[in-house]
């Protein structure tokens, strides 16, 4: 483990991953080693890994990289699936979330390596889905779905 945090760089299309880290900091307050690259869908493929992987270099202070993509087999995460085939300490989720966000607000992500925040976010990010019509929704599934992730 190193005693820096796992960075987080979130990866879309449009400014949708800006907007969720805006999201997730007007609800709980900034955000520590997260940064977003927003990317037009025109960019090519060698473009997209080349701005990915230069922000991913920039933002790790030496913890490693989690890298949450908007979409699973898009451009960006192959881009970031290639990035991590380069870099032992990287890991990729895909399907960004909010309640992924807001759970990094609880999470001591020096204590954890990129692929265990991984799989923290992403079982974050499934609890956080609820169909309303099964009664799941609202302030009080969210906030059991940040205290679940606490539990493990």
């Amino acid at each position: 483990m190193s005693d820096e945090p796992v960075a987080v760089l979130l990866v879309g299309v449009g400014n949708v991953p800006r907007e969720l880290v805006v999201a997730a900091e007007q609800i709980l307050g900034p955000l520590q080693d997260v940064a977003a690259v927003c990317i037009e869908p025109t960019r090519t493929a060698d473009a997209v890994y080349g701005r990915i992987r230069d922000q991913a270099d920039a933002l790790d202070q030496g913890g490693g990289v989690l890298i949450i993509a908007d979409l699973c087999g898009s451009t960006l995460a192959n881009a970031a699936y290639r990035i991590s085939g380069e870099r032992q300490d990287c890991e990729v989720l895909c399907g960004a979330n909010l309640p992924m966000l807001m759970k990094l607000f609880t999470v001591d992500r020096r204590s954890l390596d990129a692929a265990e925040l991984g799989e923290l976010l992403a079982d974050t990010g499934r609890r956080g889905i609820n169909l309303c019509s099964e009664q799941h929704c609202g302030n009080a599934a969210v906030l059991r779905a940040l205290a679940e992730g606490e539990e493990s």
